[in-house]
């Protein structure tokens, strides 16, 4: 079975998805002195750190509660999102580009067509730049676990290679791994770090309304720590949410 017609089986055919969800999100890094957390001899306003759950099917409210901690609002949007991505999203296909640092250093964009299965979890790359042709595929419980590329240019000859997702090799100019791919996976990743920042002070949220991308109406979301501490993952970091 040759390399596309095993991904044929796989993946099937990927519909583009449309649903209220994070767009994209853009981040820079914080790692210096530790946060001080939300305690009753430091009070911060709107630091209360309980969290209302999100009614699934809810729309969209950035609208901050008295006593509220300031991400909460946005932990609660990304909760619908999750909830309307288990319900209603099978599969999608869309552009993705990246550009991310590793080891300090700033590397060149990414422009990847991705599709993506949620059950099981399946991946399939298709790099448009850098490494024009180079395909990856990845199967949750298949393939003891790798991942399967089929590189571009003379090294395609090689044939098919199979690598651990989190290898050396595999994660070479790469910042995250295969299998933290997708939509699902960014918004439980956004969820979970909020909900674990709300114990501490020092956010700042600003949310902008009609902004534009590529064409589309989307809510953006800045959070920002206004002094980076170690115990933030992102000094800041935006988040665009489909309207």
């Amino acid at each position: 079975m040759n390399f596309r017609s095993h991904l044929s089986r796989i993946l099937g055919v990927c519909a583009v998805a449309v649903f209220q969800c994070a767009l994209l999100i853009d981040c820079a890094e914080s790692q210096t002195t530790p946060a001080q957390p939300v305690s009753a001899t430091q009070p911060a306003q709107g630091t209360e750190v309980g969290l209302a759950k999100a009614a699934p099917g809810s729309p969209l409210d950035f609208t901050q509660k008295q006593g509220e901690h300031p991400p909460a609002p946005v932990v609660r949007a990304l909760q619908i999102s999750e909830h309307e991505i288990d319900s209603n999203i099978r599969d999608y296909q869309c552009t993705f580009a990246k550009r991310e640092r590793v080891d300090g250093e700033l590397g060149d964009y990414q422009i990847i067509t991705l599709k993506v299965m949620q059950q099981p979890f399946s991946v399939y790359m298709n790099f448009q730049k850098p490494y024009a042709g180079r395909e990856v595929v990845y199967v949750a419980g298949q393939n003891d676990g790798k991942l399967t590329v089929l590189d571009a240019g003379f090294t395609r000859m090689l044939g098919k290679l199979n690598l651990d997702p989190t290898g050396p090799r595999a994660m070479s100019g790469q910042k995250h791994p295969i299998t933290d791919v997708g939509m699902r996976n960014l918004t439980a990743k956004l969820t979970k770090m909020w909900e674990n920042e709300m114990q501490f002070a020092e956010c700042d949220v600003t949310v902008k309304p009609n902004i534009k991308v590529e064409g589309r109406n989307t809510t953006m979301v800045q959070v920002v720590h206004p002094v980076a501490r170690q115990n933030f993952k992102f000094n800041a970091a935006r988040v665009f949410f489909d309207d």
